[in-house]
């Protein structure tokens, strides 16, 4: 939201200033000089807008001690079997990966609310990112009876998540 509020103040004062110069030099056969300094003050204004953008999260995410963290297709594989009517939602993520940060305090309150979430780090386990053709980060799978029912690739909402698990429930 303050990026575009940026960059429409960046337009407007542009624009502003160019009806401004050519009141100024009282020029009148000028008429594309607004238009060019909006376009100036446009550009301007993205700049200021990324410049001022918020911080793209560094460092480990911290997962909540109810979720499982796996690092090889016998570790899933096993949690997989432990519940076989339970809906149990396995989140592929990566640490610098910006929407996978933004996505884990969800997953982690889904967590504690009860629900089954494992999660793989792919650069920790590239072999199960690439037996699950994960093409993409985050990219969350939901299976039941230890297989794959649903696939969503990309940031979704904690209720979204929420509403694909209870979509595919076993009971």
């Amino acid at each position: 939201m303050q990026f575009y509020l940026m960059m429409l103040i960046g337009v407007a004062l542009g624009y502003y200033l160019g009806v401004g110069i050519l009141k100024w030099t009282q020029k009148e056969e000028n008429n594309f000089l607004p238009i060019a300094t909006a376009v100036a003050g446009g550009m301007v204004g993205y700049w200021v807008a990324i410049s001022f953008a918020p911080p793209v999260p560094t460092g480990d995410i911290v997962w909540a001690e109810p979720v499982t963290q796996v690092y090889d297709q016998s570790e899933l594989d096993a949690v997989l079997s432990e519940e076989p009517n339970q809906s149990i939602l396995v989140d592929f993520y990566a640490d610098w990966c910006a929407p996978c940060h933004v996505a884990a305090p969800g997953l982690n309150e889904m967590a504690m609310a009860g629900e089954r979430i494992v999660v793989v780090n792919v650069e920790r386990s590239p072999t199960l990112a690439a037996r699950y053709d994960v093409s993409g980060l985050p990219t969350s799978l939901i299976f039941l009876g230890g297989k794959e029912v649903h696939r969503a690739r990309g940031l979704h909402s904690k209720r979204a998540l929420q509403k694909l698990l209870d979509a595919n429930t076993g009971s």
